[in-house]
């Protein structure tokens, strides 16, 4: 009898033993589909400049269609006329991935007895801009080092789909101030009371390829 229970208690401790050593592995095969993108989206923005020069702001309103007028006024202190606002053209696509963007202008005006148009006035700006989700806006803007500030007249620029990936492409428009940068000349001539009233018009071309 005694035999028979030492046999018995042996064969379940073995039992215990292989049960607490015993697992398994499973691998799951995991995939998110993200819709490529098979077109580009524009979106414009009127911006108003503030606060300091330290410490500035800037006020996106949203502009509907393609009309961009800046209405000029004059300036005392400086001697020349400037609008209230920028703009701000954010070219982004409709699905992910990124695209080829170009840039193109070109003047539809001549004023009698005016040598310099809206293409030697007004200036481009580029910049790419990333999701940031730290920020109130969810974006925060780099320069692109390869496109500096530029005058509109003669204006050729691509923004290759390699300098923009991550992001989006923002360029934005002004016209010029006849401030000097930190370093080179001024970018564009202001308008003072030397030029012609008038309209001054051309035409911006934004083209993309994916």
């Amino acid at each position: 009898m005694k035999k028979t229970t030492y046999v018995a208690l042996a064969g379940f401790f073995l039992l215990t033993q292989v049960a607490g050593s015993w697992a398994t592995t499973t691998n799951f095969s995991m995939k998110a589909s993200l819709p490529k993108a098979t077109a580009s989206t524009m979106s414009v923005n009127s911006v108003v400049t503030g606060g300091t020069v330290t410490a500035p702001t800037y006020t996106f309103t949203p502009v509907a269609g393609t009309a961009l007028n800046w209405a000029l006024a004059f300036d005392p202190v400086n001697g020349i006329y400037l609008p209230p606002n920028a703009f701000a053209i954010d070219v982004a696509n409709a699905g992910a991935g990124s695209a080829d963007v170009n840039i193109k202008y070109a003047e539809t005006t001549a004023i009698p007895n005016q040598l310099k148009g809206l293409g030697d006035k007004a200036t481009a700006d580029f910049r790419k801009v990333i999701y940031d989700a730290t920020t109130v806006s969810k974006s925060a803007e780099l320069v692109l080092a390869a496109h500096t500030k530029k005058v509109l007249k003669g204006l050729n620029e691509t923004i290759t789909k390699a300098e923009s990936t991550g992001g989006w492409v923002r360029i934005y428009l002004g016209v010029a101030d006849g401030k000097k940068p930190a370093i080179g000349s001024a970018i564009g001539e202001p308008f003072t009371n030397a030029d012609q009233g008038g309209d001054y018009t051309g035409t911006l071309t934004i083209t993309t390829t994916l």
